[in-house]
């Protein structure tokens, strides 16, 4: 489903099958490659969301003529540069709370 997902409107039925059978194998061998190399992502989230719809991202340029490869690379590029950003600031962000809270709860320094 998240593989079809960004081309929906823009595929057939047949391309729409090929896509989620490609994105179905796809997030087997992610789920296993991000388990071997010690990922903590109990509930495959990555996997499904971030492989497999980059996958679909991809395939909209392969299976239609609505976007190009580029086009959608950058698009993807751009998705992951703002996430990993937003998330740096967020996480910053937890980190100056978190030491506040100490700070002001007992007086340590953690």
């Amino acid at each position: 489903l998240v593989g079809i997902t960004a081309g929906a409107d823009t595929v057939g039925e047949g391309s729409a099958i090929v896509i989620g059978v490609i994105a179905g194998v796809l997030v087997v061998f992610s789920i296993l490659f991000f388990d071997k190399i010690r990922v903590d992502d109990p509930v495959g989230a990555i996997s499904v969301h971030g492989i497999c719809g980059i996958w679909g991202t991809l395939a909209v340029a392969l299976f239609s003529d609505a976007a190009t490869i580029v086009g959608q690379a950058v698009g993807i590029a751009m998705v992951c540069a703002f996430a990993f950003v937003f998330s740096f600031v967020v996480f910053l962000i937890l980190i100056a709370a978190m030491s506040l809270c100490c700070i002001r709860c007992c007086g340590c320094d953690c």
